[in-house]
């Protein structure tokens, strides 16, 4: 058998879920199981372990990324940040799942996978890499249906629609292996669908953006907001954008927030010149 390459991945993968044959023999296959099973079982142990991450409040390569703004109030604390959700932190065990369950298909049929979280460091940021696929890096991400189509499917890691800084988490570890190609493998966890978005380019800015990111996080001062907010049709209202509404760190990003509750969600309201005839929510 010829040595596979990472664009045959994704129809090997089909392949292998529809007619459960494998391209490896028995023995590997077990192998590959047990090894599998035993990271899902460490996931399922941290996750019972760990409370909120909070000792991780240092520039490292999943965060390097992350709009500067936003990074500050993580890095240098935040009297008024949001508690993570029980839907979020079940959310970030989902992905542990299916990072393993995902590589695992990918070894079975066929392809080769290196490195699994191997640390790298970059400008004294470290990051561990989900792995080497085909001798590509790849980053393994499970996400919502929009975000699945937005991010992965079109493309929009590539064209700034990034506020998780998944493009420069990549540039990072492709820095740190000398790399010049490297991609995402999405997971729809709605529809199970799968989708390989691949980044190759001879530009690879990392290093320079992480020792902007240092600087900026010593300062006294944050930087500035990450996104303006916006018109809220035409009542002369203003609200935070769906990145903003989202953050942890808005009623303090954003002096005066209110909330009022909608039957499609809440709404952030940054100036409010027409109350809205709905619930005002109290917020901290």
């Amino acid at each position: 058998m010829g040595t596979k390459t990472i664009e045959q991945l994704l129809p090997d993968l089909e392949h292998l879920i529809k007619t459960k044959e494998v391209s490896v023999d028995d023995g590997r296959k077990e192998e590959l199981i047990q090894e599998y099973m035993d990271e899902i079982e460490e996931a399922l142990r941290g996750f019972l372990q760990e409370t909120e991450r909070e000792h991780k409040n240092y520039l490292r390569g999943s965060n390097i990324g992350q709009p500067a703004r936003k990074l500050y109030y993580d890095i240098n604390g935040d009297q008024k940040k949001e508690e993570l959700s029980s839907k979020l932190l079940l959310t970030f065990l989902q992905g542990h799942v299916m990072e393993a369950v995902l590589l695992l298909l990918v070894e079975l049929s066929g392809h080769t996978v290196e490195h699994k979280q191997e640390e790298v460091e970059v400008e004294g940021i470290k990051g561990h890499i989900d792995a080497v696929i085909d001798g590509v890096l790849i980053d393994v991400k499970t996400a919502s249906p929009y975000s699945y189509q937005d991010k992965f499917v079109k493309g929009g890691i590539l064209d700034g629609r990034d506020p998780f800084g998944y493009n420069m988490q990549n540039k990072l570890y492709a820095h740190a292996f000398n790399m010049d190609k490297w991609g995402w493998l999405a997971f729809n966890k709605a529809s199970g669908e799968t989708h390989l978005l691949l980044e190759e380019t001879f530009i690879n800015d990392a290093p320079e953006v992480i020792k902007n990111k240092k600087y900026l996080m010593k300062q006294d001062t944050p930087p500035s907001r990450c996104y303006p907010d916006k018109a809220d049709g035409k009542s002369g209202n203003t609200i935070l954008g769906s990145d903003c509404s989202y953050c942890r760190h808005k009623v303090n990003c954003w002096e005066g927030l209110r909330a009022f509750k909608y039957s499609n969600g809440v709404k952030y309201f940054t100036n409010v010149k027409k109350t809205p005839k709905v619930e005002e929510l109290k917020i901290s």
